[in-house]
């Protein structure tokens, strides 16, 4: 198959689509079955570290961890405003980001005194039930995609990038995490 692309041009036996959030926009048929959803994050000022670990609370709507200079990376609150979340623009939600400091001086008040250094959006994808696709792209033999992370891509990536590396060898079927959508 040709890829064609403004860096050039290239030519495969077998391709990988993990474009995420955006795989709708190329594969027709995962339209309604992957949706786009916009997480937010802040981070503050270094600090005193009294966190450890990674936190996930109110089953993972909000979620924070500590840098190992005390920075706190506070993540979530989306379903403050679920419907205006879905989507693909990257811009912070004020009304997210607000509640993102208000769970923070709530929660962990010996955190919240610090400045806010950096505030940010990216794009997420969602499946119904929560587990990523993984399939065969209908049409297009030699392709592959994954799609539908639902925010767990860094912890999946390894796991999920071999996976997909043994799917482009010919050495394993994609099928290793979910259903196929066709």
């Amino acid at each position: 198959m040709r890829l064609v692309a403004d860096g050039g041009d290239l030519t495969a036996s077998r391709v990988v689509v993990t474009v995420n959030a955006y795989a709708p926009q190329l594969l027709p048929h995962l339209d309604g079955v992957v949706r786009p959803v916009r997480g937010q994050m802040l981070a503050t000022a270094p600090g005193p570290r009294p966190l450890t670990g990674v936190w996930y609370i109110d089953d993972g709507f909000q979620y924070l961890r500590q840098l190992p200079d005390g920075t706190v990376l506070l993540g979530g609150c989306r379903q403050t405003a679920l419907d205006e979340e879905v989507g693909y623009r990257e811009e912070p939600n004020p009304k997210v980001q607000g509640a993102l400091d208000h769970f923070l001086a709530q929660t962990f008040p010996e955190l919240s005194g610090r400045p806010v250094a950096r505030r940010w959006a990216g794009i997420m994808a969602f499946t119904d039930d929560g587990l990523p696709l993984v399939g065969a792209v209908p049409e297009l033999p030699g392709a592959i995609y994954a799609a539908g992370l639902s925010g767990h891509g860094l912890s999946l990536a390894f796991v999920l990038g071999r996976h997909l590396a043994a799917c482009a060898a010919g050495e394993a079927e994609p099928s290793l995490f979910h259903r196929v959508v066709r």
